[in-house]
C-alpha cells in the first residue's frame, strides 16, 4: 500500500515537474519541482539512496520521514574525513549571524559570498585578502585553516554545522556559489531547500568542494 501510494504520487509529480521547474512558475512550485528533479538525479547516481521509497524534496539534516528534510540522511561515506579543521571558527556565532542576516530573504539575492563572509567574520575568521567571487573561496578557506574533505562527499553526506560548500561557475562569466551548513539547512544568501542552490548547478555546474572549519 505504501509503495503503491508513493509510486502514484511520483508519477503525478513526474508529469508536472518539467513545467513547474520553469522560471515563470511560482517560487514554491519551482522549489518542489526542483526537489523532485534532484531526487531523480540522485537515483541515477546512487539507486540505493532512496531504499525506503521516499523521495527527497531537498531539505537538510532530515530524518527520513518523507516530510522534505531528508537531504542529510545518507551516512558519511569516508572515515578519513577530519572531524574538525584548524580554522578556529566559532560555528555558533557564524550561524547565528547568517541566520540574522538572511532572515528576510526568501530567495537568492545573488550575494552568497557576501553573506557567508559576514558569517565568517562573526565567527572570528580573518578576512584579510578575501576573494570576491564565491568560486575563489576554496584556497582562501584552506589558508584560513579549513580542511578540504577528500574524497569529495556525495551531496547527501553527513554534513556538520559550519561545513562550507564552494561551487564552480555555471558559465565563464559567473561567480559560482558558496553556502554554509547550520546543522539542518544549507544557507547562502537565503535558507536553501537543499544542498543544491538551484537545478542549474545540479545539471550544468562545474562541481563543488566541501571545507570543514
Amino acid at each position: 500500500m505504501y509503495e503503491r501510494k508513493h509510486q502514484n504520487l511520483e508519477r503525478k509529480v513526474a508529469s508536472l515537474a518539467p513545467r513547474l521547474a520553469r522560471p515563470e512558475a511560482p517560487y514554491q512550485d519551482r522549489e518542489v519541482a526542483a526537489g523532485w528533479l534532484r531526487h531523480q538525479a540522485l537515483l541515477k547516481f546512487n539507486p540505493n539512496h532512496d531504499e525506503r521509497g521516499r523521495f527527497d524534496f531537498g531539505g537538510g539534516g532530515g530524518d527520513g520521514d518523507g516530510d522534505g528534510d531528508d537531504a542529510n540522511v545518507a551516512p558519511t561515506t569516508s572515515p578519513t574525513w577530519p572531524t574538525v579543521g584548524h580554522s578556529g571558527l566559532n560555528v555558533s556565532q557564524a550561524i547565528s549571524e547568517i541566520h540574522s542576516a538572511t532572515s528576510n530573504n526568501s530567495e537568492s539575492q545573488s550575494q552568497c559570498a557576501f553573506y557567508v563572509r559576514v558569517a565568517l567574520k562573526a565567527g572570528g575568521v580573518d578576512l584579510k585578502d578575501h576573494p570576491v567571487s564565491a568560486d575563489h573561496y576554496g584556497s582562501f578557506l584552506q589558508q584560513s585553516g579549513f580542511a578540504l574533505l577528500r574524497p569529495n562527499p556525495d551531496p547527501r553526506y553527513n554534513a556538520k554545522p559550519g561545513d562550507i560548500a564552494v561551487f564552480g561557475r555555471l558559465t565563464d562569466k559567473g561567480n559560482g556559489h558558496i553556502q554554509i551548513f547550520d546543522g539542518r539547512h544549507w544557507i547562502s544568501d537565503f535558507r536553501q531547500s537543499g544542498f543544491w542552490p538551484s537545478h542549474a548547478y545540479l545539471e550544468g555546474g562545474r562541481g563543488y568542494k566541501i571545507y570543514r572549519p
